[in-house]
């Protein structure tokens, strides 16, 4: 989705056009009355069975009338209802007959008249169902023959259970087999036979329905043999198996290790393993072995099995050899490593735990070194603790020491890293600009003193506070030596927008990141078809569904007004009927064939690498493919895009537009439940005919900053319509708001120089330099004005793209552009994982908080075209990158050339607090009063300004952990 605001002139425009409008009366425009028609439609005669729920049957729209049309069934046929809203019958007959309907349509205008109803007619018959005797069978289904031992328990036998009947189904086994019993409710045989002979058994299954006759009963036949048992003295044996050599490492812990089970014998087996290797167990019961080695060794087992029945023989007993060998370890920390550190001279650091350490056959003794003043190593818990005295930088090696008997090199393994000490001053030096992070790593600062020398230098002082986690978080600077600077307690964070034009759509962006993939819902009718049409030609009318700002369905009548083919793909222009033509609504902005052409032509042009469609498929992928989810439109359907442009908020008094969206419940098949209900079964997004066809002066130009603003809406919503597809539906993976219209923003600031618009960084398409002072054009001045709100949240309102948009072109002009973006949407991952994986994946090593930081110091730094890679928004020239066989450009960007105006009406789609941040030129900063005085959203930026300083500024500093405290110096 996509909001705008219009400009300060635009509104009173249309404002005062609102108002002659209600002064005037805005009388409706007079037409032709028509009557309602059911067309060609008809019903089928339908024949239904007493007390049997029927099929509901949708019976047929009617089109035509003035008025709203209502439609009745009669007569009422006992048992069934007639719901007038779906024009549906439902229910279960309950009287036998013959029913004459007649459904009628009639237009409720106030022209009533003889022609303002339509019938169509049919007949339901309701019998009554028929009973059916149906006999039970077993099916194809036989019993084996068996052959028992006397005297020895057998098998559990479960017969088959048959089909069929009508009544309860009962079971019996004759004739009866001495010491053998028959359960007839699980149909199984069991028990120990006693009497040896041949039985043969018929197996009968009984229907005891009130229907009995010969065919309510079947039968299966197989015979049971008892044998007497032949006394057969027979040897234990192993068979086949075998037990593979072991290998174990001594003091540690083996899996358990069962030997295998023999066969025959005819008395108790009993199994032994020898000889005893020191900390194993075999356990004979189970003919497991368990344990802990405790020496080293090979050890050539041996496993036996005996036979103790009466017949003892040489050969009631097997064997099985194998060898377990028992091996020296050394300790080893694994895959375990142990960050850099940096402290503070004479400040406690945080408690260290280093890792702990595998292996080994004796005690396992840890040690640190070299001994850092200040620092002390406890070996029990293998930590790190105390203040630092003496500054200097330590390469440490933390070692372990294996203290068995056979200690040698490899009874050991060291871990290294650097530890460094630096003293809580920074000095500049030289001239120009430099940054100084107290906390890089993060770490908590507790009213920590640092020291700025600024020697003999006059120099612009700048603070930022970086939130890199997720919670809310107080920074608190104070100025010492100068007073209680910020002293007052804390406040409230600041309030969010309250509702209102800003927060209307979101059920958009909700269903777009996590619509549910693959079935419908468990109220749907389960039953799927996909939209029957020949393809797009110009003239074709449709009548679209769109979910006003009132939550209303509204019905949306459109014409095809341009059909452009190009290799396998289409892309069709609608306009709504009643925003086409030069009169078609008294006077407000119409669409006309001009201004359609001039859009067809910038999206989507014959010919490779000269469009919006072409570039930015190029960057993040195609719109739309093979897929495997039941409910959705098919792989086929990407060969049509659509684009609607219509009148997004039905009057044309909003301070805030709906400029364009992307729904993706328009890529469902349609169904009866919401929204699928209103699906156009088809890859559409949606644009404000409005603001496309307002003019500047007295004709309209495509060039004109409103519809320059829609062309370039075009990439926008695009970008969403490919990330639906390559995120959602290819990768399965959950977007989050705030990243997807990112990307959307970045879309437009990529192409914009292809597409001859200034796009959100609202400098000139040709121009790589960061432009003019006193730009109000684009995103950034809204950016300048809410730089301090968070990133990763989505409120809707203006602030939010802004915020977004200056990070995404941040990213985009220092990791990569193009390539970054295609890896962060084409990601399975999603929000800030999604980037962290796609730097990752282009070789940077950096965390989403080490960006924010980053990018914190270049808002500050973006008037310095020299300023380091990393902070280097305005190289003052094009930065370039590369996707899908395209190159992008991307013009340089100086926040200090933006200058915010507050508009002329104040509104919550705009932002947080709008009336309490005047007209600001460059980044918002705060004073340190207001800077202590705020609690910092999660992830932002918050920047404070100490003025211009010279010698030694003095400061306390407090932050939470995550809170990372940069200082910024300017001369």
């Amino acid at each position: 989705m996509r909001k705008l605001t219009l400009p300060t002139a635009a509104l009173a425009v249309v404002m005062l056009m609102g108002c002659a409008l209600v002064l005037s009366g805005c009388s409706a425009l007079s037409g032709t009355d028509t009557a309602p028609s059911f067309g060609g439609a008809a019903v089928d005669d339908r024949t239904y069975a007493t007390d049997q729920a029927i099929e509901p049957l949708e019976l047929p729209a009617a089109a035509g009338g003035n008025g709203a049309l209502t439609y009745s069934l009669d007569p009422e046929v006992p048992g069934l209802t007639f719901d007038q809203a779906t024009r549906t019958l439902s229910g279960a007959p309950t009287q036998t007959g013959t029913y004459a309907m007649t459904y009628t349509v009639t237009d409720a205008d106030d022209n009533a008249d003889a022609g303002d109803a339509d019938t169509l007619t049919f007949t339901i018959t309701v019998q009554a169902p028929a009973p059916i005797d149906t006999a039970p069978s077993f099916g194809g289904a036989t019993v084996d023959d068996r052959t028992y031992a006397a005297n020895e328990a057998i098998p559990a036998l479960p017969l088959p259970a048959a089909a069929g009947g009508n009544g309860a189904l009962i079971y019996s086994l004759e004739p009866e087999v001495p010491g053998l019993t028959f359960d007839q409710g699980t149909r199984t045989l069991s028990g120990a036979p006693t009497q040896a002979g041949t039985y043969p058994m018929t197996y009968t299954v009984t229907d005891a329905d009130g229907n009995t006759d010969a065919g309510d009963a079947d039968t299966l036949t197989f015979t049971i043999t008892v044998q007497a048992p032949a006394p057969t003295d027979t040897a234990p044996s192993f068979g086949s198996a075998t037990v593979d050599d072991r290998t174990y490492a001594a003091n540690e812990a083996i899996p358990a290790l069962p030997l295998p089970v023999a066969a025959g014998g005819n008395g108790a087996l009993t199994y032994s393993l020898e000889p005893e290797v020191p900390g194993l167990t075999f356990d004979q019961a189970t003919r497991t072995l368990n344990g802990t080695p405790t020496q080293t060794g090979t050890y050539e087992m041996t496993y036996m099995v005996v036979d103790d029945d009466a017949n003892t023989t040489e050969d009631d007993a097997d064997t099985i050899e194998f060898t377990i060998t028992v091996q020296d370890t050394a300790p080893s920390f694994g895959g375990a490593t142990v960050d850099d550190r940096t402290y503070t001279v004479n400040e406690a650091i945080a408690a260290l735990p280093l890792p702990a350490a595998t292996g080994g056959n004796g005690a396992l003794t840890y040690s640190l070194e070299p001994e850092v003043p200040g620092l002390t190593f406890d070996q029990a818990t293998r930590t790190l603790s105390g203040a630092p005295t003496q500054t200097g930088t330590y390469e440490m090696t933390y070692t372990v020491m294996d203290a068995d008997d056979n200690t040698d090199a490899a009874d050991a393994d060291t871990l290294t890293f650097t530890l460094r000490v630096i003293a809580a001053v920074s000095r500049y030096r030289g001239s120009g600009d430099q940054v100084f992070v107290l906390n890089p790593d993060g770490k908590e600062l507790d009213g920590a003193r640092y020291e700025l020398d600024l020697g003999d230098a006059s120099a612009d002082v700048y603070l930022i506070a970086t939130n890199t986690t997720s919670d809310p978080v107080d920074p608190e600077v104070e100025r010492l030596g100068l007073g209680p600077a910020g002293a007052e307690g804390r406040r409230a964070p600041s309030r969010p927008p309250s509702s209102g034009p800003a927060e209307e759509r979101a059920w958009i962006t909700e269903f777009n990141n996590n619509a549910p993939l693959g079935g419908r819902s468990a109220g749907g009718s389960g039953r799927l078809h996909v939209q029957s049409r020949r393809a797009v030609a110009e003239g074709d009318r449709f009548t679209f569904m769109h979910r006003d700002r009132h939550g209303t369905l509204v019905d949306v009548p459109a014409t095809a007004r341009s059909v452009v083919t190009d290799g396998a793909t289409t892309a069709a222009f609608w306009v709504a009927d009643r925003d086409w033509g030069p009169n078609c609504r008294g006077g407000w902005p119409c669409v006309t064939a001009e201004m359609v052409d001039a859009m067809a032509d910038r999206f989507f042009r014959p010919g490779a690498g000269n469009d919006v469609h072409d570039w930015v498929t190029a960057i993040y992928g195609e719109p739309w493919g093979p897929h495997r989810n039941s409910d959705q439109i098919s792989p086929e359907a990407a060969g049509e895009i659509h684009v609607l442009l219509f009148d997004t908020e039905e009057d044309d008094s909003q301070p805030c537009r709906i400029a364009g969206y992307f729904w993706a419940a328009h890529n469902l098949l349609r169904g009866p439940e919401y929204p699928s209900n209103l699906s156009a079964e088809r890859l559409i997004f949606f644009l404000d005919s409005v603001y496309f066809a307002y003019p500047e002066g007295s004709t309209w130009e495509v060039t004109d900053s409103t519809p320059s603003f829609i062309i370039s809406t075009l990439a926008h919503e695009f970008q969403h319509m490919i990330h639906f597809y390559q995120k959602r539906v290819l990768r399965r993976a959950a977007s989050e708001t705030w990243l997807n219209e990112m990307a959307s923003e970045v879309a437009e600031d990529l192409v914009a120089d292809k597409m001859m618009v200034s796009g959100p960084r609202g400098v000139a398409s040709d121009d790589p330099t960061a432009g003019e002072p006193g730009n109000r054009d684009g995103r950034l001045p809204y950016y300048n004005l809410f730089n301090d709100i968070q990133v990763t949240a989505w409120n809707g309102v203006i602030a939010n793209y802004a915020v977004n948009y200056a990070l995404g072109a941040y990213l985009a002009r220092t990791y990569g552009g193009a390539e970054l973006f295609r890896a962060i949407v084409q990601s399975d991952r999603s929000g800030v994982d999604a980037i962290e994986a796609a730097l990752a994946a282009l070789g940077h090593d950096v965390s989403f908080g080490d960006v924010l930081a980053d990018w914190a110091v270049a808002t500050l730094l973006s008037d310095n075209t020299a300023a380091p890679r990393l902070y280097r928004y305005n190289p003052g020239t094009w930065s370039t990158s590369h996707s899908g066989g395209e190159q992008f450009r991307l013009g340089s960007i100086n926040l200090h050339h933006y200058r915010y105006e507050p508009p002329a009406i104040v509104s919550d789609c705009v932002g947080p607090d709008l009336a309490n941040r005047p007209a600001q030129e460059g980044p918002y900063l705060h004073s340190l009063r207001s800077f202590n005085a705020r609690t910092q959203p999660p992830h932002s930026n918050m920047y404070a300004t100490l003025g211009r300083n010279t010698g030694t500024v003095l400061l306390s500093v407090s932050a939470g952990t995550g809170n990372r405290i940069t200082v910024v110096v300017k001369e």
